[in-house]
């Protein structure tokens, strides 16, 4: 279920409207529903979006590149595994210089344990290739200590190339309410205490009951 982040929405459509290269960054607590947010916001547009997980930089760059030949091709094995990360952001520029294109790379801090020059790579891309485009880049991350540091800091490759940033954080109590709609307002007050306003957390209580039974 989707609900509210409707300043959130609005920021990112902005930069979409832009037709210029743009690079975003989401970050925020786990859960908080940044996936959701970026899955919303790519409804209808021509993107591409990668989620990154803690395997090898060789698994990385296979699952990036079937998303870029689904994408291209409308199947995940029209191309073989691009070779590197310069090869694979190289593939798009064409696309990219002619039309807009969303790119989201989602776990962006997963990507940086599996090769911490990842953050200098891309900004070689950025100032070589990319910024040239019209490729909305959106770097997401659930660690907010290493996307302030690797991707947000003074020292990090990428500082001063970002063209917008968001700290997603959790809905407020009336934003929440939507996950809610059968519960009495003392019972809404009582799911909001145990488990405030994650948006992951909140359908798992079905009923007014839930919350009640939790409390005792």
């Amino acid at each position: 279920m989707f609900t509210n982040r409707e300043r959130e929405l609005e920021t990112l459509e902005r930069g979409y409207a832009s037709g210029k290269a743009e690079l975003f960054v989401l970050y925020g607590r786990r859960r908080v529903g940044k996936t959701e947010l970026l899955r919303e916001f790519c409804r209808g547009k021509p993107h591409i979006f990668y989620v990154a997980d803690l395997g090898t930089e060789a698994t990385a760059l296979a699952e990036f590149t079937r998303q870029i030949s689904t994408f291209a091709y409308g199947r995940p094995d029209a191309i073989s595994p691009f070779a590197s990360w310069d090869a694979a952001f190289e593939f798009l520029v064409p696309y990219a210089r002619k039309k807009r294109l969303v790119m989201v790379l989602d776990e962006f801090t997963y990507l940086i344990e599996i090769n911490k020059a990842i953050p200098s790579i891309l900004q070689r891309l950025w100032d070589t290739r990319l910024k040239n485009t019209r490729l909305m880049l959106i770097l997401c991350g659930s660690y907010v200590g290493m996307m302030e540091q690797h991707v947000l800091g003074y020292r990090a490759p990428l500082y001063g190339r970002r063209t917008g940033q968001w700290k997603l954080m959790p809905l407020d109590f009336w934003a929440a309410q939507a996950f809610l709609p059968h519960f009495s307002t003392e019972d809404r007050v009582r799911a909001f205490a145990i488990l405030g306003g994650i948006p992951a957390y909140l359908p798992h209580f079905q009923n007014s009951a839930d919350a009640r039974l939790t409390r005792r």
